[in-house]
């Protein structure tokens, strides 16, 4: 009885989690700073309650992936409080960032969840993601248009729920079993997703999601096909470059270049080029601990790891760059040994997503915020299903 009882609180805080989420990127809320706080707060309380149901620490030391992740939290935590203590910095925001998705890992990987109830969770999360992202665009936009300008101040964070929701829904589509009525319906909300992006102008996402397309068509497809979609790819890449004028419809243009000069790389990235160039210059100046030397101020750096060793060098760095490196080899490893896309390689296939944003945005592959749990508890689920 009390088994059972423990596993409808591990079913509910699970769902209410995940959902508290989105609930914190409704425009009401990430519009009222006092509300969005407390939705956070609820947020890290949830979790807390699934990691004491849940408790099951002694798997640590049973994965490699778990273990290698918590001995670098170790040592950055002692890390960080080498810093703090010697002023070097003011808070503890980097740990509190990857400590986030650890949490998820540890939950995904101790959930007892059957293959129906892990696909009725992400299938809600997912639709609840689609109705956010749909209200979103009519409540910024109010119209489903590609504007050539910037509207939405947390595009990042809508973009990166949109096009992991996007990732799982296609993830599904590709299941071997799947109904043929239930593919076209998960390819519609798909398609309604790259609206929302395209609209929302999260061009980071789209990026991302495009690879994952590419990636997981690619696990799929036979082998004498690969390399034909791979010429394809390579040269419709080079026109593109080539000849922008042509092979971009207008609206593709106002949502990848924004109306500005196609030739000036600086500014159709938002001075993200620019910034990279001063954090490796700040590399190179500071090798060893980078700002935290200099004390200079440097503006946002749009890539993870130029961001992260610009901030602290090579050596204050080291355990977050190994961890991303590890992490990512990891999902790689993972990702070509998949011969059929399966319910239990979901968690590998979706973090190509923020891994491939963290090349191009700040926060990413563990942030912004809260947006990246759900897919750490899939990478979770996933390590248990092959590790078991």
């Amino acid at each position: 009885m009390q088994a059972g009882i423990k596993s409808y609180l591990i079913t509910f805080f699970v769902f209410l989690s995940f959902l508290f989420v989105l609930f914190g990127y409704l425009p009401v809320v990430i519009n009222n700073s006092g509300l969005y706080d407390f939705f956070r707060t609820v947020n890290y309380v949830l979790f807390s309650f699934l990691l004491i149901l849940l408790a099951k620490f002694g798997q640590i030391f049973h994965s490699r992936v778990l273990f290698t992740y918590f001995m670098v939290l170790f040592i950055f935590l002692l890390e960080t409080l080498i810093f703090i203590s010697f002023d070097l910095i003011t808070g503890a925001e980097d740990l509190l960032e990857i400590s986030i998705p650890f949490a998820a890992i540890l939950i995904g990987y101790n959930i007892n969840f059957s293959v129906p109830w892990y696909h009725k969770l992400l299938r809600i999360y997912c639709i609840s993601a689609l109705v956010l992202g749909l209200y979103s665009v009519v409540y910024y936009i109010g119209s489903f248009t590609i504007l050539d300008r910037y509207l939405v101040e947390h595009k990042n964070s809508l973009g990166a729920i949109l096009s992991n929701s996007a990732a799982i829904l296609l993830c599904m589509v590709f299941v071997k079993d799947i109904g043929k009525f239930r593919k076209i319906r998960l390819i519609s909300y798909c398609v309604l997703f790259f609206v929302c992006i395209l609209v929302l102008r999260a061009r980071s996402a789209f990026v991302a999601l495009f690879v994952f397309i590419v990636i997981i068509t690619w696990v799929t497809l036979k082998m004498r096909y690969k390399y034909v979609i791979a010429w394809i790819l390579c040269v419709g890449v080079i026109i593109m470059f080539l000849l922008p004028e042509l092979t971009f419809p207008t609206f593709l243009q106002n949502f990848f270049f924004g109306g500005k000069d196609i030739t000036d790389l600086n500014m159709i990235s938002s001075g993200r080029i620019e910034r990279n160039i001063v954090a490796l210059e700040q590399i190179a100046d500071y090798p060893l601990f980078g700002q935290l030397s200099s004390q200079a101020s440097l503006e946002m750096v749009h890539n993870y790891f130029l961001l992260k060793v610009s901030q602290y060098g090579i050596v204050g760095s080291f355990p977050l760059i190994f961890l991303y490196m590890f992490l990512f080899w990891t999902v790689i490893v993972r990702i070509l040994n998949i011969r059929e896309v399966k319910t239990e390689n979901f968690g590998y296939l979706v973090m190509i997503v923020p891994f491939t944003i963290s090349l191009l945005e700040p926060s990413f592959p563990y942030g912004p915020g809260s947006v990246q749990v759900l897919i750490y508890f899939m990478f979770g689920y996933s390590l248990q299903h092959s590790e078991t």
